[in-house]
């Protein structure tokens, strides 16, 4: 709830919220079967660790829910494997926190599976070269993202923003030819910033964006520079509720006014979580053995969305969507 990823993490605590209060509208009961308690770890995995195991031992909590940041999940998945305890959902955690058969549940897709999916795209553009703006703490992810636009015979050059002022004197940035295109794939603050600068530079640039970007916020932030962007996402696009689920989403936190959330993806996987937690109590799956058995064994539908984890397996094979940024600033499918 603060330091670097505090926005993330009020993402986190909304969408949960408006989920657990639409459902205990529905069922009364469910206000005294499940309680959210929120523990800030202020981005720090000490703190994390820390955290998971009051809540555990103290709280006697049966799931840990919604962590946030690849070392942060890392460090809470370690201690909730410990106890036996499901980490269902995470926010941009990597792919050891949700390796199969760990703690970990998770609802997004792997960044590689963006990649790929913008690097197609890219392909039907005739691109050669790839510009891959990488923020610091998606590094650990490097190589993978690489090879994904690598097996489409692009070339990729990796550009390490940091101040923009300075990175945009990385060769990145020279004027731009037909056959290149930029990825990014960093945090909103630093999509931001390159965003304006890399306009300035190459006003026609062809741009992609990972879902490490939260879409709505940086288009908020780059009105007039951003169309023609192309968005990755896994969940379906909450600004455009063509999904029973996203509908579900709209109507819900239009419902609670007092969160005042915008229409992000990662409020709406949290939500989404939120609503399959719901749906399990209701079962009478409410203790973490029940709760990690219930996960692993059986298939769930949320409106019209499919959760399954077959074999093992820690994450959800969700289709990936793209999505472009019109000429008005929103984003078509």
């Amino acid at each position: 709830m603060s330091g670097q990823h505090a926005e993330w993490g009020q993402m986190v605590k909304d969408g949960l919220a408006v989920a657990l209060k639409d459902a205990a509208g529905a069922d009364a009961s469910l206000r005294k079967r499940i309680k959210l308690e929120i523990l800030d770890d202020k981005g720090d995995p000490a703190t994390a660790a820390s955290n998971a195991e009051k809540l555990i031992t103290a709280g006697r909590a049966q799931a840990i829910v919604g962590c946030v940041g690849g070392a942060v999940c890392a460090a809470v998945e370690a201690v909730a494997r410990r106890h036996q305890v499901p980490l269902i959902g995470v926010i941009n955690a990597s792919d050891e926190v949700c390796r199969e058969k760990s703690s970990a549940f998770c609802f997004h897709n792997a960044y590689l599976e963006e990649a790929e999916a913008i690097a197609r795209q890219l392909e039907t553009l005739r691109t050669r070269v790839v510009h891959l703006w990488l923020s610091e703490e998606f590094a650990a992810y490097e190589a993978r993202i690489v090879s994904a636009f690598a097996s489409r015979h692009q070339t990729v050059s990796v550009f390490r923003p940091g101040k923009v002022a300075a990175g945009m004197k990385n060769p990145a940035a020279a004027p731009g030819r037909p056959d290149e295109a930029h990825v990014f794939f960093l945090n909103n603050a630093d999509a931001i910033a390159a965003t304006h600068a890399l306009r300035q530079r190459q006003p026609t640039a062809v741009i992609g964006l990972l879902s490490t970007v939260e879409p709505i916020g940086w288009l908020k932030k780059t009105q007039g520079l951003s169309a023609g962007v192309l968005v990755a996402h896994t969940m379906p696009n909450p600004d455009i509720p063509k999904s029973r689920l996203a509908k579900a989403y709209q109507k819900a936190i239009s419902d609670f006014s007092e969160f005042n959330l915008p229409y992000e993806f990662a409020q709406l996987e949290m939500y989404l979580v939120g609503r399959l937690l719901a749906t399990l109590v209701r079962q009478g799956m409410a203790d973490k053995h029940a709760l990690t058995k219930a996960l692993s064994q059986n298939e769930y539908r949320i409106d019209d969305f499919d959760i399954v984890f077959p074999n093992g397996k820690r994450t959800l094979s969700i289709p990936v969507g793209l999505s472009v940024v019109g000429r008005n600033g929103v984003l078509l499918e």
